[in-house]
């Protein structure tokens, strides 16, 4: 056997794959995934095509950094240094395997001329945007093409959060000058990928005999120009999970309705919220608090 191809996947998007894996029964068919970036992993296919995974690697007696030295390998042979130029200093691979060698072993790749440090936002397979982390104009054309992308319902998305490069790889990125923008991103990509993932995960839910409601998640803006946020219901007496959302609203059986931010829930009732054990991240609600309590403490 030997590897033909290698790809970056998001890491969301392998935890998508899974829970439908488990509502199907097909986890033994799950390509093995190596983290490489914040949200970010890396996998291996052979030359009949087929995804490489955990069981085949371990008989090949691989680690992933052997997997992580491999895809560079196999990137560094087959890419052809596929770009778009948006702006100068501001450009699009569209190679999957530049961006293999983009996210793995960016020290590897040269020519690029970015102000400061380069800042991706790896949003389709076939769109990382890269620029640089002292380009105004850059950041604010690479978040606005990066919502774009993300609102499109029907484009195939990887990932959305921004990663800047530093000492220790890459990082996720915060930019005062941009904030709005990224909060966009942010509250985007969590609905599509929660709600990629919803109905799976219903299933594999009651498939383990449990009565609880995962919640879909939607996107507002309070004004036009202000940031996007993504928000979800937890009704009285339904135990609900939810996905890392910016507002949680709380809606009792009498019609009463309390948005809040998910943060300061956590915070005020850390006892009625776990963390589950799943990518995309979730939230298990439940014992439901007394809103007239926490409306006082907002």
């Amino acid at each position: 056997m030997s590897v033909a191809t290698a790809r970056i996947v998001g890491l969301d998007t392998a935890g998508i794959r899974r829970t439908r894996a488990e509502a199907d029964g097909t986890t033994d068919r799950l390509p093995h995934v190596v983290p490489v970036a914040p949200d970010l992993g890396v996998v291996l296919a052979d030359d009949s095509g087929a995804l490489l995974t955990e069981p085949a690697l371990r008989e090949l007696g691989w680690t992933d950094d052997d997997v992580v030295r491999a895809a560079v390998e196999v990137a560094q042979q087959q890419a052809d240094g596929d770009v778009a130029v948006v702006r100068p200093g501001t450009v699009v691979v569209q190679d999957p395997d530049l961006a293999v060698l983009l996210v793995a072993a960016p020290s590897s790749l040269q020519g690029i001329d970015l102000e400061g440090a380069p800042v991706l936002f790896p949003v389709a397979p076939t769109t990382f945007i890269l620029t640089g982390a002292d380009d105004a104009t850059g950041l604010q054309t690479a978040a606005g093409l990066a919502a774009q992308i993300l609102a499109d319902e029907d484009g195939g998305v990887l990932s959305g959060p921004p990663v800047v490069l530093g000492s220790d790889g890459w990082q996720p990125f915060r930019h005062d000058g941009v904030d709005a923008d990224l909060r966009t991103i942010r509250a985007l990509w969590t609905s599509t990928a929660a709600n990629l993932q919803q109905e799976a995960l219903q299933a594999v839910l009651e498939r383990r005999g449990e009565d609880v409601h995962v919640a879909p998640v939607s996107v507002a803006r309070l004004d036009d120009g202000d940031a996007a946020f993504a928000y979800s219901a937890w009704t009285e007496d339904v135990e609900t999970i939810v996905a890392a959302v910016d507002t949680v609203v709380l809606v009792t059986l009498d019609g009463q309705t309390l948005p809040m931010p998910f943060s300061r829930l956590r915070e005020l009732v850390p006892g009625n919220v776990d963390e589950l054990a799943v990518r995309p991240v979730r939230y298990r609600l439940h014992g439901y608090p007394d809103v007239e309590g926490l409306r006082a403490q907002l």
